[in-house]
């Protein structure tokens, strides 16, 4: 009974240990998607503080959002040169 038991057990972690080194890493190319897909965020124009994962509007003024890097780009507030934003 005990020797069914070494020889199962041995061959749990033959099986796990072949799995994990048998597992290839991902690629390079697929990190960088990955980290893209998830660091695209979107704010409204007028009000910076909220910031979505996924495009919509605004639950304050209810303007669309824009990716955060236009936004960057664009400038920060409503363009008007009003100091508010």
């Amino acid at each position: 009974m005990k020797s069914i038991i070494k020889n199962l057990t041995a061959a749990a972690f033959a099986a796990a240990l072949i799995t994990s080194v048998s597992a290839a890493p991902p690629s390079k190319g697929s990190l960088e998607a990955t980290n893209q897909a998830t660091a695209q965020q979107y704010t409204c124009p007028m009000h910076p503080e909220v910031v979505k994962d996924a495009p919509g509007n605004c639950p304050k003024c209810g303007m669309k959002l824009v990716e955060k890097t236009a936004a960057k780009e664009a400038g920060k507030g409503c363009g008007s040169g009003c100091g508010k934003h």
